[in-house]
């Protein structure tokens, strides 16, 4: 997967500036709007829902959570950088992945 080999290239922790970090939260947030993209564009309620809707969402939920989990070691490594006491990935289904970072 593309995105686990992009952030896996990302400098450490004590190597980023705030500049660097910044653009770096851009990037994984970018990451979270395309996983979020197409979590709305196939489930949201106006998408065709399928005819029996039991479990049917239960492999996209696993596939939010699998992105969520990819990007948490990078918020991580960013929080001293951006002067971040933490930080809160959501993941709601049909919309996608929210980012928050708590200062």
């Amino acid at each position: 997967m593309e995105i686990r080999r992009d952030l896996e290239h990302s400098a450490p922790s004590d190597a980023v500036d705030e500049g660097d970090a910044w653009s770096q939260l851009a990037a994984i947030e970018s990451w979270a709007g395309v996983a979020s993209n197409a979590t709305a564009l196939f489930y949201a309620p106006a998408s065709p829902w399928p005819q029996s809707v039991a479990g049917w969402s239960k492999n996209a939920v696993a596939k939010l959570r699998s992105i969520a989990n990819t990007l948490k070691p990078a918020l991580q490594s960013l929080l001293g950088a951006l002067s971040a006491v933490g930080f809160s990935i959501g993941v709601s289904f049909p919309w996608g992945i929210s980012i928050g970072l708590s200062f």
